[in-house]
C-alpha cells in the first residue's frame, strides 16, 4: 500500500451542479498522469473531474498506470468542488 501523496486544496464553491447526495472532485497531478480508481473501479486518467458520494472517500492512483499506488482521502461535499492535487513519486 502506498503513502498519501497529496492533499486536498481549499474547497471552492461548485461551478457545476452535482446530483443530490453527490459532490464533484477534481483530481490533478503535478507531473505526468495517473489512473484514478474508486472502490476498485477505474474512473479515468488525470486530469479528471468526477462526481462521488458526499462524505469521506478514498481514491487510489496509479502514476503512469503502474504500481506502487498512491492513496488520497477527500472529504466530498455536495456544495463544493473539492480539488485534489498530487505529486506522483517514482
Amino acid at each position: 500500500m502506498g503513502q498519501p501523496m497529496g492533499s486536498p486544496s481549499d474547497a471552492r464553491p461548485a461551478v457545476d451542479t452535482a446530483s443530490p447526495g453527490q459532490g464533484i472532485v477534481s483530481v490533478r497531478t503535478e507531473r505526468g498522469w495517473a489512473d484514478v480508481y474508486y472502490r476498485g473501479r477505474l474512473l479515468g486518467r488525470t486530469p479528471l473531474r468526477v462526481e462521488l458520494p458526499a462524505g469521506r472517500q478514498r481514491l487510489r492512483l496509479l502514476p503512469q498506470g503502474r504500481e506502487p499506488a498512491a492513496w488520497a482521502e477527500v472529504q466530498v461535499r455536495h456544495d463544493r468542488v473539492q480539488h485534489v492535487n498530487l505529486s506522483p513519486r517514482r
